[in-house]
């Protein structure tokens, strides 16, 4: 049964890193979005002026 158990603790272990690389990842894609959007809003800023 312990073997049974470290086993399962590993798996989800595995399971929550992925999780938390996941989340890391769409965060920055979130970043990554957000600072293409401020790109193109200060070249149409220095566009008009």
């Amino acid at each position: 049964m312990p073997l049974d158990r470290d086993g399962i603790l590993q798996g989800n272990g595995i399971l929550l890193y992925a999780l938390y690389v996941l989340n890391l990842f769409f965060k920055f894609c979130d970043i990554v979005t957000w600072v293409v959007r401020a790109e193109e809003h200060i070249v149409m800023f220095v566009l008009i002026f």
